[in-house]
C-alpha cells in the first residue's frame, strides 16, 4: 500500500522564519501558502527532490496548535504516498483506525492523527496527486527515512505493517551508542526504498532518551538522501550551518547531521544515497 515518504510536516511558530531557515539552511525553493482548516493551521511546502518539507503554523484552536504548545516546534509527522486513497482509507478502518478526511487545496488526503499511531500523525495521498515540486538547486533526492520514538518496537511495526501494508523487507538491530532497540520498515527495493525506522530507547541518558523523557511516542528525526555528499557539506559550510558528521564504521564520511536549531527543532541527517 505505502509507496513512498512525500512529505514531512513541521510545526512552526510561524511560517515566514520556518520558511526562511529551511530555504537558507537547505537551499530550498520556496512554496505556495495554502490554508489547511482541518488542522487549524496555513501551511507552504517547501519541494526537496521528489517530496515536499510541509510548514505548518497554528492559524486557530487545532491539533497543530496544541503540537507547538506541548512540544514546541518540531516534526509534526509524515505524508505517505498510496496507491489507493479509497483502498488505504477501507485498511485503516479494518484496522480499528479512523481515517480523517483532509484538504490540502484542490488535493483530497486521509489523516491518521498522532493519537491512533505511537506519536507520529500520517497524512495520506494518492499516488500522482498533488503539485509538481519545483525545480531546485538543492542536492536532496527526498526523504530516506523518519524515525519514530515508541514504547515497544515490536508492537508498533506490527501497526504499521497493518496500516500500510508488508515491508519489501525489514531488520532489528540493537544500537549501544545512541541507545535504542531499532526495527526499519523498508518499503522499495534497494538502499533507496523509504523507510519506517521504530526506535525503543534503552539508555535514558543519551540524547535520544533525553529526548523520549520530554516527549514520549513522537517522531525524532528524519534522515534526506543525496547523491552528493560532499555538496550538501559544502553547501552547510557556506550557510553556516550547525552540522555534525557521523563516525561510526561504515558510515563515516557518509552521513551528516544537522542540529534541531538549525531547522525549526527538526533534527536532520542527511545520507549518501549508495553506499560507499
Amino acid at each position: 500500500m505505502m509507496r513512498r515518504i512525500n512529505r514531512v510536516l513541521i510545526a512552526v511558530k510561524t511560517l515566514d522564519e520556518g520558511a526562511a531557515a529551511f530555504s537558507q539552511r537547505l537551499g530550498l525553493s520556496r512554496g505556495r501558502r495554502l490554508s489547511v482548516p482541518d488542522v487549524g493551521a496555513v501551511g507552504e511546502a517547501l519541494p526537496l527532490g521528489d517530496a515536499w518539507i510541509q510548514l505548518l503554523e497554528p492559524a486557530a484552536d487545532g491539533p497543530v496548535a496544541r503540537f507547538v504548545q506541548q512540544h514546541g516546534q518540531g516534526i509534526y509527522g509524515i505524508g505517505l504516498e498510496v496507491n489507493s486513497l479509497a483502498d488505504a482509507r477501507l485498511r485503516v478502518e479494518q484496522c480499528g483506525r479512523q481515517a480523517h478526511p483532509l484538504r490540502l487545496g484542490d488535493e483530497e488526503l486521509v489523516c491518521l492523527k498522532r493519537e491512533q499511531l505511537p506519536g507520529l500523525t500520517v497524512w495520506l495521498a494518492e499516488s500522482g496527486s498533488g503539485p509538481e515540486p519545483a525545480d531546485t538547486v538543492s542536492p536532496f533526492l527526498g526523504v530516506w527515512q523518519v524515525t519514530n520514538l515508541v514504547e515497544d518496537r515490536d508492537s508498533a511495526a506490527t501497526a504499521y505493517e497493518g496500516l500500510f501494508g508488508q515491508p519489501a523487507r525489514e531488520e532489528s538491530f540493537r544500537q549501544d551508542g545512541y541507545g535504542y532497540l531499532g526495527r526499519t520498515l523498508y518499503y522499495g527495493q534497494g538502499f533507496a526504498a523509504d523507510s519506517i525506522e521504530i526506535a525503543q530507547v534503552h539508555r535514558p541518558e543519551t540524547a535520544m532518551g533525553r529526548f523520549w523523557q520530554r516527549h514520549g511516542p513522537s517522531a525524532y528525526m528524519i534522515t534526506l538522501d543525496t547523491d552528493d555528499i560532499a555538496a550538501a557539506r559544502r553547501g552547510f559550510e557556506a550557510r553556516n550551518v550547525r552540522f555534525s558528521g557521523e563516525t561510526g564504521e561504515g558510515y563515516a564520511g557518509r552521513v551528516l547531521y544537522v542540529h534541531p536549531a538549525a531547522l525549526a527543532g527538526c533534527f536532520t541527517g542527511v545520507i549518501a544515497a549508495e553506499p560507499a
